[in-house]
């Protein structure tokens, strides 16, 4: 699931920086929307993590449930 949004994130980083040198878009504008991309795809790992943490059975912490 990481390789993909991964792969994701590298493919709109790619079409950023190709729609940047055809229309001259500054170069602040374009580092905006890096960080926007990198946010993003830290909040998908983070709710990715968040999910899969909640499968994970876990074991009780008091003593008298043996």
């Amino acid at each position: 699931m990481r390789q993909g949004t991964d792969l994701l994130s590298w493919g709109l980083y790619g079409a950023a920086i190709d729609q940047a040198k055809r229309s001259r878009v500054p170069r602040s504008v374009l580092s905006l929307i890096l960080l926007l991309l990198r946010i993003s795809n830290l909040f998908f790992s983070l709710i990715v993590l968040t999910v899969r943490g909640m499968h994970i059975p876990r074991t009780p912490l008091s003593k008298d449930s043996t």
